[in-house]
């Protein structure tokens, strides 16, 4: 009695760790430019506000960041500022091991013609981003070269500061006209809004307030839409049917371009999980039937 009991906690505690270890463990962290200090960095995935310098002197103005898969990441570089601000924008990419131990950059291809870029998001091979001075959606080869170019005037999207991809949408953030200047700050401290584009038709939809100002950044981790505010140096969660934000955490710094990275060897896959348990319940099961 004593051995079929101790074997049944050993067994029960096996399948609890393995339940537990399926639902707490993050496999999840998220990696952003600090605009501030033009740096790659990678955040705590609870939105901690602790980071690891990954890339120091990363190019200026470079205020996005994609995941394209395969340890490469992709930002563009464009100007905005200025009576001589630069009318063309350039492509980098990033590339990493596993490991994060080894972070490098290069510049692809040449130049192309667009103003003002502040998101870029990675769809079946290509990239897509906002040109807001022209107010046009551009989709590009991963070589830097421009395909298509769209015109979003009148479809109430102005400034697009963060985008994400889900499910055959595009998630957007809007920036501009959108709140009133405050004497505090002296910035644009507004409520932006949160904006759909369905690729396959272009077509624009309206969601809602996202609740923080200066959203310049989204990103999908799972199913899970965040954001971060530039105003309010925060990291949110976004409600993809409301648009509105919660907050998770503040972070006290510009980071733009936050895209997630999934941890090597952190979570265990469904499947492994599930036999693992299945086959400690049948394990128990066998030696009950011997102990009658």
């Amino acid at each position: 009695m004593k051995t079929s009991r101790r074997i049944t906690s050993v067994a029960s505690l096996l399948i609890f760790t393995v339940i537990f270890t399926a639902n707490s463990v993050s496999a999840i962290s998220l990696l952003g430019i600090n605009d501030d200090t033009d740096q790659l960095e990678l955040f705590d995935s609870d939105g901690s506000g602790g980071s690891t310098i990954l890339l120091e002197d990363v190019p200026d103005e470079i205020e996005d960041l994609v995941y394209a898969g395969n340890n490469t990441y992709y930002g563009i570089q464009s100007y905005n500022y200025g009576k001589n601000a630069d009318k063309s924008s350039q492509l980098y990419k990033f590339v990493m091991n596993g490991a994060l131990t080894s972070v490098s950059f290069e510049q692809v291809g040449n130049a192309f013609s667009a103003t003002d870029i502040d998101s870029v998001e990675y769809i079946d091979g290509f990239l897509y981003t906002m040109d807001n001075k022209k107010d046009e959606f551009i989709k590009l080869d991963v070589d830097g070269t421009v395909t298509e170019r769209t015109s979003v005037k009148g479809t109430g999207i102005t400034k697009v500061e963060g985008m994400a991809y889900k499910d055959g949408m595009l998630y957007v953030s809007d920036t501009k006209n959108d709140g009133q200047r405050t004497t505090s700050t002296s910035r644009w401290d507004a409520d932006s809004s949160l904006f759909t584009i369905e690729i396959a038709s272009l077509s624009v939809d309206y969601i809602g307030q996202i609740g923080f100002g200066q959203v310049e950044a989204l990103t999908f981790v799972g199913d899970s839409l965040y954001g971060t505010s530039d105003i309010h140096n925060t990291l949110f969660q976004v409600d993809l049917a409301t648009g509105t934000g919660s907050r998770v955490s503040d972070w006290g710094s510009d980071i733009e371009g936050i895209a997630g990275y999934a941890q090597p060897g952190v979570v265990p896959e469904p499947g492994t999980i599930l036999l693992l348990g299945a086959g400690l319940i049948g394990l128990l099961a066998v030696h009950r039937k011997r102990v009658k």
